[in-house]
């Protein structure tokens, strides 16, 4: 019975789906991070990033995490970082980043453990057939495949991402606000983000969201920290100090 879930679950993937997850992943293909800042700030061609670190020095990641996507992702910073590919494996995990987080189809896929561990490598390997991926991004799917850990995908690449950006002082940003923002105040905006000398040569990669809840100003989340400056926090804080007059 198990082997003909799995038959049937590979023929599932081998049809229609197999051919919207390549779909979707030349849609998700990710530029550089100096790329996609500049184009949300209306730039038409950004210049080639030239600071990209292939390696470090002692081959370790950035920080220590024991977690299963923590060990995954350390280990392949410290192979990248021996190959000089750090910035390379950059680049096809931002692409596989953004396949996971955007196609439901491929996390399905991900998480569906009853589909044997060579088909999965082959299906794997259909999907990603127009890649250049280098053979260590090829190898972590080898690996997690085989340790039934594909389901860890989108949070190994998490991880990884995470390594990188604190090296190369990359900064994720999501801004939200009552409504879109102009071009003159998101120059603003990243003024302001690279005002101080600790954060003047740091890289920020902005998303920006429109949410009319917050009725004004802005809340800005880091991967570590939240900022919460909308009108909609300011009345909540004036109405809770009302309500300790009241009583």
């Amino acid at each position: 019975r198990r082997g003909k879930q799995a038959k049937k679950s590979y023929k599932y993937f081998r049809g229609p789906q197999i051919k919207m997850i390549k779909q979707l992943s030349k849609y998700y293909r990710v530029p550089t991070l100096y790329n996609t800042v500049a184009y949300n700030f209306g730039a038409k061609k950004a210049p080639a990033k030239t600071d990209s670190i292939q390696s470090v020095d002692d081959h370790k990641p950035p920080m220590y995490d024991t977690s299963i996507q923590g060990r995954y992702a350390s280990s392949l910073f410290t192979a990248a970082s021996q190959k000089k590919s750090l910035h390379t494996i950059f680049g096809d995990i931002s692409e596989i980043k953004n396949l996971f987080d955007n196609s439901e189809a491929f996390r399905t896929f991900a998480f569906n453990e009853s589909i044997k561990t060579g088909t999965q490598m082959e299906i794997i390997k259909d999907i990603f057939s127009d890649r250049k991926f280098s053979e260590l991004t090829m190898s972590l799917f080898q690996v997690v495949i085989e340790n039934k850990r594909l389901k860890y995908i989108g949070k190994i690449s998490n991880k990884y991402l995470e390594f990188y950006r604190i090296l190369s002082k990359e900064e994720k940003i999501t801004v939200i606000s009552a409504e879109n923002l102009s071009d003159s105040q998101k120059t603003s905006l990243m003024e302001a983000l690279k005002g101080s000398e600790l954060t003047s040569s740091t890289t920020f990669d902005v998303t920006y969201q429109v949410n009319a809840d917050i009725l004004g100003g802005l809340q800005i989340y880091t991967e570590n920290e939240y900022i919460d400056m909308s009108a909609k926090s300011r009345v909540a804080k004036i109405s809770s100090e009302i309500a300790k007059l009241v009583d």
